[in-house]
């Protein structure tokens, strides 16, 4: 049993080595990745103004439009792999930005339906 002691120590010196050289993410990716979030927010918000009218559905337009601005997001995942990133932390980080903008856009066309059903125009 004595034997196996040292395997646990082992393991967690090469888990702090390996923490220690993987990137971090930081304002100065922060700023990099202003304009790819301005490029995404723009896309979402021209294709809400052209298929507001066309269903009533909010799940069906939000996943309609998230889907139709998704290449948008394709210069973030780019920048991260070469920043070092590993494919696993690009796709959460991918996903957060895709929640992030279908949770606006859902909230748009929220806000959007019920000023059209009150009379109001958008």
């Amino acid at each position: 049993m004595k034997r196996f002691l040292h395997i646990p120590a082992c393991g967690v010196v090469l888990l702090l080595a390996a923490c220690a050289s993987a990137p971090t993410y930081g304002p100065a990716d922060d700023e990099a990745m202003a304009p790819v979030r301005q490029a995404h927010q723009d896309c979402l918000q021209t294709t809400i103004q052209a298929l507001i009218d066309g269903s009533d559905d909010v799940n069906f337009l939000t996943q309609h439009i998230v889907k139709q601005c998704d290449d948008t997001l394709t210069p973030a995942a780019d920048y991260l792999a070469k920043r070092g990133f590993n494919s696993y932390q690009i796709g959460q980080f991918m996903q957060q930005q895709r929640q992030i903008g279908a949770d606006a856009t859902a909230n748009v066309i929220l806000r959007v339906k019920a000023m059209q059903n009150d009379g109001g125009a958008f």
